[in-house]
């Protein structure tokens, strides 16, 4: 509000200067004659016009920059929209894929993983024997990783920005995760997927304190 009521002075005081000087200079008195307003109005065209076609121009540029604001709001919004959905889906399938029973026993993913990986340091996690059971898992459940990958790809695309509206999804999809699956299961899903890989994963870890401690010191 203070910046618009500055520019309309500015604004006021460019457009009059001109007229308030010739009066300084000149006086104020009307004339009847011919030859004195046509001085007149060549010194104030030869003033004006540059400054309308300056006014014009930053108008223009104005505009310019509004439209492109609004595209980028739009191109945004339809972004986050679009990653709203993912994460929705991508959480749902897992919370599907830690239900499934894990073969020869009677424990489900949710557990075997909560067990086997959510208190692992990271030496545990570079272990042969970890190593082993995490690819042992993988290949019974292939589709526990991907779907953890793509929903961990869609928090960093949404990371990648620190303003609104991205932050605030941002945190928006982790406390969604924490909330249908848990941040034990989350842990444990993030040690997982980085330990069958041995390392090989090495995109952002949200929820594993080890894993991204050992990313950063790398």
């Amino acid at each position: 509000m203070v910046l618009q009521v500055a520019m309309r002075l500015v604004l006021a005081i460019v457009i009059s200067a001109p007229i308030a000087v010739y009066i300084a200079t000149f006086g104020f008195h009307i004339t009847s004659d011919h030859a004195r307003w046509g001085e007149m109005g060549s010194a104030m065209s030869g003033i004006y016009t540059p400054i309308l076609s300056i006014l014009t121009l930053a108008v223009l540029i104005i505009q310019v920059r509004l439209l492109n604001q609004s595209t980028i709001h739009e191109s945004d919004q339809s972004y986050i929209q679009e990653t709203r959905s993912d994460v929705e889906f991508y959480l749902a399938q897992i919370d599907i894929e830690l239900e499934k029973i894990v073969q020869g026993g009677k424990r489900n993913v949710r557990m075997y993983l909560s067990e086997g990986f959510a208190f692992s340091d990271i030496e545990s996690l570079k272990s042969t024997k970890l190593v082993n059971v995490a690819q042992a898992l993988n290949r019974e459940f292939p589709r526990l990783s991907s779907i953890w990958s793509a929903y961990c790809s869609r928090l960093e695309g949404l990371g990648s920005q620190q303003h609104y509206p991205y932050k605030h999804n941002f945190i928006a999809a982790q406390e969604k995760a924490i909330a249908m699956v848990s941040f034990e299961t989350c842990v444990a899903l993030d040690n997982f997927n980085w330990c069958f890989s041995v390392g090989k994963i090495s995109s952002s870890h949200y929820f594993s304190p080890v894993v991204s401690e050992y990313i950063n010191q790398q």
